[in-house]
């Protein structure tokens, strides 16, 4: 599901990811990633400079379907969320997701299976969202 200013991505499970922006320059971009699943929900601040958005990560989880079979990762500039896709053995993309709590001494863990049929739906909802 997209909007202006927020898209949410379901992945296997009834897991989703989601990011809302908040703010944005010329150069620079504040968004709110949030994380949900059957026994978690977490969500932390980020930022982003707007030429290295997660967007690219997404771009790069769906053109893993292409060929490439590299462990791909997205941190924002802060520290405060990290995202690693790897391609799982059915072909699909495992994603895990790493978000620190507001004094960079708690975290929250998850991972997220994208089915490898949504890969190109997703990363155009989200490279949308950051456009």
């Amino acid at each position: 599901m997209a909007s202006d200013t927020r898209v949410t991505l379901i992945a296997s499970g009834s897991a989703q990811l989601s990011f809302f922006l908040s703010g944005r320059t010329a150069n620079h971009v504040d968004f709110v990633v949030e994380v949900q699943n059957e026994w978690l929900t977490a969500a932390s601040p980020a930022s982003s400079y707007v030429n290295a958005t997660p967007a690219m990560l997404f771009f790069d989880m769906a053109s893993q379907l292409r060929g490439g079979h590299a462990i791909r990762s997205w941190e924002d500039i802060e520290g405060r969320v990290r995202l690693s896709a790897s391609p799982a053995l059915n072909g699909s993309v495992k994603l895990d997701l790493v978000i620190m709590g507001p004094k960079f001494t708690d975290q929250a863990q998850a991972t997220l299976v994208f089915e490898a049929g949504r890969l190109e739906t997703i990363s155009r909802e989200v490279t949308r969202l950051f456009a």
